[in-house]
C-alpha cells in the first residue's frame, strides 16, 4: 500500500524539520522536569501554610500592616492567598506544558510538513512528476499518510522516553502509567491537528490555500486554548480570570486533551480520545478519497 521510494523521499525532505521540532520539545520537557523536580514545587512547606501563617510570616515586623489589609488596599481579595497556597502548582506547571507550550512546535511541524507532502508538490508541479511513474494515488496518498503519523509516532516515543527519564532525575520517581498517558495525550491530539491540515492539503492544488486552511484552524485551536486557560478553575479562583472565558474551551480540539482527569485517573478522558483519534480518522481517510478523485494540474 506504501511505495518505499517515495517514503524515503519524504523523510529526506523532512528529517530536519522533525529532528529540530523533536529536540526543542525534548529540551524544553527535560528543563521543566528536572528544574521543577529539583525545586520542590508543589511540596514545599510555603505551599502547606494556612493564610493565617502567610499573615503572621508577612507583617511587616509588627508594624501592624499586614499583607491583609495591604491587598484590600489594593481591591485584591486577601483569600486569594489561601486558594494560591493549596494550589497543586506542579499539576498547574505540566497542564500548561503539555497543553500548550508543548504542543506549538508540534504543530507547527504537522502544519508545515502536511502542507509539504501533498500541495506544495502539486503547486511546484514535482506531484506531476511522481504521478508520471506506475505508481497509483491512492498509494502516493497513502504513502504520505504514513510519513507523517509515522513521524509524530516517532517523536512521541522520544518524548516519552525523555519525559520518564528527566522526570526520574528531577523527582526521583515517576509515575510511568501517568506519564505515558500524558504522552498519548499529546500524541493524539497533534495525530488529529495533522489530519485536518492534511486533508487541507489534499483538498488544495496551491499551497497558500492549504495553509490558510490548515494552518488557520490550528492556529485558532491554539489561541482559544489560551484564551479558555483564563476561564479554567484554577485561574478563576485565584482571581486571575474570568468563568465566561470558558466559552473558548468549547471551541478548540485541544481542550479533549483532559490532563486533570488522566492524572486523577478518571475515565472521561478515555472517550475525548476517542473523538480526537476519530477526527483523524475520518480527515486522513477523505484525505485519500478526495486526492484520488480531484483533478490536478498535471
Amino acid at each position: 500500500m506504501i511505495n518505499r521510494s517515495l517514503l524515503k523521499q519524504s523523510i529526506k525532505a523532512n528529517w530536519v524539520l522533525w529532528l529540530v521540532t523533536t529536540l526543542g520539545v525534548g529540551i524544553m520537557l527535560v528543563i521543566i522536569n528536572v528544574i521543577v523536580g529539583k525545586s520542590g514545587i508543589g511540596s514545599s512547606e510555603i505551599d502547606q501554610l494556612t493564610l493565617a501563617q502567610y499573615y503572621a510570616a508577612l507583617d511587616m515586623s509588627g508594624s501592624g500592616l499586614t499583607v491583609a489589609g495591604l491587598f484590600q488596599a489594593f481591591g485584591i481579595d486577601p483569600s486569594r492567598l489561601e486558594q494560591l497556597g493549596t494550589m497543586d502548582l506542579n499539576l498547574a506547571i505540566h497542564d500548561m506544558f503539555y497543553t500548550m507550550a508543548g504542543l506549538l512546535l508540534p504543530i507547527l511541524y504537522v502544519v508545515v510538513t502536511g502542507n509539504k507532502l501533498v500541495a506544495n508538490q502539486v503547486d511546484r508541479g514535482s506531484m506531476a512528476y511522481i504521478l508520471s511513474s506506475p505508481i497509483k494515488r491512492k498509494k502516493v496518498i497513502v504513502t504520505q499518510i504514513v510519513y507523517l503519523v509515522g513521524s509524530i509516532i516517532g517523536m512521541y516515543v522520544i518524548l516519552f522516553g525523555l519525559d520518564v527519564v528527566s522526570q526520574y532525575i528531577g523527582y526521583g520517581e515517576v509515575d510511568v502509567l501517568e506519564v505515558l498517558l500524558m504522552n498519548i495525550g499529546g500524541l493524539v491530539t497533534i495525530l488529529s491537528i495533522a489530519g485536518i491540515a492534511f486533508f487541507a492539503s489534499s483538498l488544495f492544488n496551491l499551497s497558500r490555500h492549504s495553509l490558510a486552511l490548515g494552518g488557520g484552524l490550528a492556529v485558532f485551536f491554539f489561541l482559544t486554548k489560551i484564551m479558555g486557560l483564563f476561564g479554567s478553575d484554577n485561574f478563576v479562583n485565584m482571581g486571575f480570570g474570568v468563568k465566561e472565558m470558558r466559552v473558548f474551551n468549547f471551541m478548540t480540539i485541544i481542550s479533549l486533551f483532559d490532563t486533570a482527569s488522566i492524572s486523577e485517573l478518571s475515565v472521561n478522558f478515555i472517550w475525548k480520545f476517542g473523538i480526537m483519534i476519530g477526527v483523524a480518522a475520518v480527515a486522513f481517510i477523505s484525505s485519500i478519497f478526495i486526492f484520488d478523485k480531484k483533478d490536478l494540474p498535471l
